[in-house]
């Protein structure tokens, strides 16, 4: 069986809350027509939460009309955030149980492992 990989195709892990938010954004900017997330209950609050992803989420829908769907699991805890994120994505659907988060472009695929409470950022 013979595979053929693009000399641009790579796997990078990146370490550190900041250096993960930062592979994030250029994740965003890097987009051409849409970003499709699957993510897990506690990610609409980092979107909302994060101003450098909420701002870079804005601009790339504003000079680009980026696509941005997302689906993630809307909880009691997470629903201020989900209608704020509405704000942000041209579509917000629900579906239970959500574990992981992971985030597709046309080009490029992101698994981000942070864990986020309010005011604070952890790494996995």
């Amino acid at each position: 069986m013979s595979y053929n990989v693009q000399p641009s195709e790579r796997t990078e892990i990146v370490r550190g809350s900041e250096n993960v938010i930062d592979a994030g954004l250029k994740f965003i900017s890097n987009a051409k027509t849409k970003i499709d997330a699957c993510v897990d209950y506690t990610r609409p609050a980092l979107a909302i939460d994060i101003d450098s992803i909420s701002k870079s989420i804005a601009d790339i829908k504003a000079k680009k009309g980026i696509r941005l769907r997302v689906l993630t699991e809307i909880t009691a805890e997470n629903l201020s955030d989900c209608k704020q994120l509405t704000t942000l994505v041209d579509e917000l659907r629900h579906l239970d149980g959500i574990k992981g988060s992971f985030y597709i472009s046309e080009e490029e695929y992101l698994a981000p492992a942070i864990f986020h409470e309010e005011g604070k950022l952890h790494h996995k």
